[in-house]
Formats: C-alpha cells, structure tokens, sequence
C-alpha cells in the first residue's frame, strides 16, 4: 500500500510541477506505518503540517472487514530550486530573539496562513519589521535568489508576529 501511496503523491506533484514550473518531489510516506488496502482510487491535496508543505494521501474506504473504514497519510515533499520553510522561520526566529532582547519583550513567529513557495535564496536571508504593520509582522527578505524559469531573483516573505 505504500508504494500507492507514494504513486499518488507522485502523480500529483507532477500534475503540480507542470502546471506551476517546479520541481517538487515526494519524499515518501513514513515506512513504518501500516494502512489497509484501499477499495477506491486515493486522491491527493497540498496540506501544511508544522509549516510545511506536504501532500495529503486519502482513501475515503477500505474493505468492509477492516476495522479502520478510511485513512489519510501524510507525504514529506522536497524541491531541489526551493527554499525550505523552515529556514525562513529560523531567520524570523532568530531576528525575533534580538528584538526580545533589545526591548524587553515577549514576541513570537507564527506561521504563515500560505506556505511560500520561493526559490532557494543564494545569499544569507535578511529580516526586518514589516513596513506597513506596527511590529505585528516581519519580512524575510532574500537579495538574489537562484535563478529559475517560475521564481523571482529575489523575494519578500511576510511571517506573522504576535
């Protein structure tokens, strides 16, 4: 069952990378978890986990015997042009810290309601607060990003702050 799983995440993103010019790749559903065989075709959707994109494998039944009726697993992706999610909110993270430190308060990063979807940047990430909103967002910011055939050569991420 898992290499459907892994098919239909597959298929999926490469529906995705056509028609968005990226280069998304299904790193595979955890292979320690076991599901029982599906009784129509999966389908698939983007899902954010933990600020991270990732593909979200449905079977909405399973044979009437089993005693788990559906399913849902979760596919990690990767793209080799992207910049991972994770790395933006460390930037955040960090200018946070200073700012805590600076004047004395209690900030957080949260994540953002759409996970950015930017190339990878070439040059260390910048942060600063976002211009229009009063300390209630920052900006991660990168000067010249790898060049692609769908990405800007350089991006601006609003994280929310609160």
């Amino acid at each position: 069952m898992l290499c459907a799983i892994q098919a239909a995440a597959r298929h999926f993103l490469d529906e995705r990378n056509a028609e968005n010019r990226t280069d998304w790749e299904p790193w595979g559903p955890d292979y320690r978890i076991w599901v029982p065989p599906c009784q129509v075709p999966l389908r698939a959707k983007w899902t954010v986990d933990e600020g991270e994109k990732r593909v979200l494998v449905t079977c909405s039944r399973t044979a009437p015997s089993e005693v788990q009726r559906k399913w849902a697993i979760s596919v990690d992706v990767i793209g080799q042009s992207l910049q991972q999610n994770r790395f933006i909110r460390e930037a955040a993270n960090e200018f946070i810290r200073r700012e805590n430190a600076k004047h004395k308060a209690h900030w957080l990063v949260w994540y953002p309601p759409d996970p950015p979807v930017v190339p990878k940047c070439a040059v260390p990430l910048s942060v600063q607060w976002h211009a229009k909103t009063s300390r209630s967002d920052v900006d991660v910011i990168c000067r010249k990003a790898l060049e692609t055939a769908w990405g800007k050569s350089s991006w601006r991420v609003k994280m929310p702050v609160a």
